[in-house]
């Protein structure tokens, strides 16, 4: 086991990248240009409003005050970034093709920021988890966010999992060790004996679960994060969708995140216990292009 160790240690090292994890706090008197999570956005007095095309009013999911946050290579120096998304069952997302569509989710970037009286003062009034007939969202009224520079690692949630552990396998000469994890069954089980198939299918779930849990980051696995790699309940879209490959950085995670031991309930909910990811190509975040921006989440 103390190899085995050795081995994650140093795959965490060579996959390791910087990321701001982020932290909640209910707080008073907060300012309009505050990174939080709710409440109400900084926006010019003669900005239009987010809203879907049909005339639905978004709401304010997530706003970065990128001057407040500590600095990360190619996201913006300073500015507001800002996530909107529908109050609704499906929290902005109807249909899974529209994940790309900014309709029914919003992301929209500030570059400059303007003095107090040139900004909106009079925002739609939008009721939400109110009674069980309005619409829903995932926040709890307006949580102030702080952010600390962390490295996190990659983990199996990410798609591209699969072929940088293969990688990194091959370049340390250890491929016989997860051997059982990293063939294509489809194709060997056609030349295996079922006994043979079977010997190598637990292998495969002894070291998935091995390697789960030798990547699991306890204190910073269920987080809300900028850049970094992302969590996913269901498993990672991009998987399945090649269209979906090109959003390679992860600009956003807010997390399902309970009140403490002092408060019962969710400060932040996504369905039954889920997380939310946005996604946006690394060219078109250097460029401050979030015009297309991939937006999902899942939940048990």
């Amino acid at each position: 086991m103390e190899d085995m160790t050795l081995i994650f240690d140093k795959f965490k090292a060579e996959t390791s990248i910087p990321s701001i994890v982020l932290t909640t706090e209910y707080a008073d008197n907060m300012a309009v240009t505050d990174s939080k999570l709710g409440g109400n956005p900084y926006l010019p007095k003669d900005f239009k409003y987010p809203a879907t095309s049909k005339g639905e009013c978004l709401k304010l999911l997530a706003q970065l005050n990128f001057a407040k946050l500590p600095k990360l290579e190619n996201f913006p120096p300073s500015g507001i970034l800002q996530f909107y998304v529908l109050p609704s069952d499906d929290m902005g997302l109807y249909d899974f093709r529209d994940s790309i569509k900014q309709d029914t989710f919003r992301v929209i970037y500030h570059e400059k920021i303007l003095p107090d009286e040139m900004l909106m003062k009079d925002f739609p009034e939008i009721i939400v988890n109110d009674r069980l007939h309005t619409p829903w969202f995932p926040v709890e009224g307006e949580l102030l966010l702080k952010g600390t520079v962390k490295n996190c690692h990659m983990t199996h949630h990410t798609y591209e999992f699969k072929e940088t552990f293969a990688n990194f396998c091959k370049n340390n000469n250890i491929e016989p060790l997860f051997e059982s994890y990293l063939i294509n069954f489809d194709e060997a089980k056609k030349n295996m004996t079922k006994a043979q198939y079977d010997k190598h299918w637990k292998k495969r779930r002894e070291l998935y679960d091995l390697i789960n849990e030798a990547l699991y980051m306890p204190d910073e696995a269920e987080v809300h994060r900028i850049s970094g790699y992302p969590n996913f309940i269901q498993g990672d879209p991009r998987f399945h969708y090649d269209y979906l490959k090109k959003y390679d950085t992860l600009l956003l995670q807010i997390e399902s995140e309970m009140h403490d031991e002092k408060k019962y309930g969710y400060k932040v909910i996504w369905g039954d216990g889920g997380v939310a990811n946005f996604f946006i190509n690394l060219e078109d975040l250097k460029n401050l292009n979030f015009q297309d921006v991939f937006y999902t989440w899942d939940c048990c």
